[in-house]
């Protein structure tokens, strides 16, 4: 593994055990995300789910900010520095196509 990813992502060389540690959070937060309402009529959802990503994007060292949308909840940017060119641009979006009530009526299951 090349030294700089080892540097930035030192659990990539945790042994087994923090593997399965790191798959047992990722379950976790997955079954907090999907219990969440994040449709349309549930911006406060969508909120939780943006807070929940920006902090994790802040753990890993990325500058984040909530931009307010008067249409929308808000929408997370996020970039690793400040720079006038970017190589690189990822999209996606947090709200769900369900009603409010869904993630109570259908939970996480595994």
């Amino acid at each position: 593994m090349p030294q700089d990813i080892a540097v930035r992502f030192p659990h990539l060389r945790r042994p087994e055990r923090n593997r399965m540690e790191l798959l047992d959070k990722y379950l976790k937060e997955l079954e907090m995300l999907v219990n969440t309402d994040s449709g349309q009529d549930s911006p406060e959802g969508i909120r939780a789910d943006a807070r929940f990503y920006a902090g994790e994007l802040e753990k890993m060292g990325w500058h984040t900010e909530m931009v307010e949308v008067d249409y929308a909840a808000p929408c997370v940017v996020s970039y690793n520095r400040k720079a006038d060119h970017y190589d690189l641009l990822l999209t996606g979006h947090m709200d769900t196509v369900f009603p409010k009530g869904t993630a109570a009526e259908r939970p996480y299951t595994q």
